[in-house]
């Protein structure tokens, strides 16, 4: 679970929601949260500010290495080449 999914289930928000208050659609949230796709720098922006700053722009390079690193200790393929 990443960083911003697991602030969505602490503060109890409805994805729907918060989807529409970063202008996101839904599914491209799914996308971030269940599969693990980084956020286009637009929309990382505008999560760090839906949060007050606690899911910061920077936090999405630290998923995006974690992914790098898990791919190359267990000789996966990286597919996820297109940002939302």
């Amino acid at each position: 679970m990443n960083k911003f999914a697991l602030w969505i289930f602490k503060n109890d928000k409805k994805q729907s929601i918060v989807a529409k208050k970063i202008g996101m659609s839904p599914s491209s949230l799914v996308e971030i949260l269940r599969n693990g796709r980084i956020p286009s720098i637009k929309f990382a922006h505008a999560i760090e500010i839906y949060t007050n700053g606690e899911i910061k722009v920077y936090d999405w390079l630290e998923e995006e290495k974690i992914v790098d690193d898990i791919a190359k200790t267990t000789n996966i393929k990286k597919t996820r080449n297109k940002k939302i």
